[in-house]
């Protein structure tokens, strides 16, 4: 499944909903029906909540998991953003069409991963912060998404990386791409994909500092161990 290239591919890509459709809960674990309104209200309107976009043409409810690349889309073809409730954004799956909009889901991880990564190399170029080699990079250890246990005084603690694909890229997370840190041996810093890496190695920490990298106040893990 593709990401949605103008209007009428994105009506064809994103679940429609023209009338009473049936819903599972897993928080409640029972089944519900959702009915869209029709109305003048919400025609050419859209709404985003809890990662989904749903937006309403000529009476008929269409609902995708969010991509700025669907928000871009609805602004171009005119769309107002006007709140409505959104459906599938607050933890109620559809039944008929579950295989679908799990499709869906994949589809928009994959296209927020690639946004992320772009915005992050978008601004490690205006602040002339470059890579580093590729070989010094396979040197370091990468912080997963889902965080990296740490031990600490007999204590485990989840180090998480300093940015993710959830991020709201403004002045607070950007500011944090092309930064280091070092304490106690270690090295902790975020590279210009946005992801966040640890390493030992002195090279690497030479590397980046001739790559551009300025040295901030990051968290470190591991630092003393």
């Amino acid at each position: 499944m593709d990401v949605p290239k103008n209007f009428e591919e994105l009506k064809q890509t994103a679940l429609s909903i023209s009338g009473p459709i049936r819903v599972f809960w897993d928080i409640y674990r029972r089944e519900d029906v959702f009915t869209p309104k029709v109305g003048i209200k919400y025609e050419k309107c859209y709404y985003t909540n809890g990662g989904v976009i749903c937006f309403v043409h000529k009476k008929i409810w269409y609902v995708i998991p969010y991509m700025k690349k669907v928000e871009e889309l609805l602004k171009k073809q005119g769309f107002f953003y006007i709140p409505m409730y959104v459906p599938f954004s607050r933890g109620e799956k559809p039944i008929e069409q579950k295989e679908k909009w799990n499709e869906l889901q994949a589809m928009a991880k994959e296209q927020i991963e690639l946004d992320f990564v772009k915005e992050c190399q978008a601004y490690a170029n205006k602040h002339f912060v470059e890579k580093i080699d590729s070989k010094l990079l396979e040197l370091c250890m990468q912080v997963p998404a889902e965080g990296l246990d740490v031990e600490n005084n007999g204590k485990i603690n989840t180090y998480l990386p300093q940015l993710n694909t959830t991020s709201l890229l403004d002045e607070f997370y950007t500011k944090k791409i092309g930064k280091y840190n070092v304490q106690g041996g270690i090295c902790v810093f975020v590279y210009i994909d946005g992801k966040t890496y640890v390493t030992r190695n002195w090279l690497v920490v030479k590397a980046l500092i001739s790559a551009g990298f300025k040295r901030a106040n990051l968290d470190i893990p591991l630092a003393g161990k």
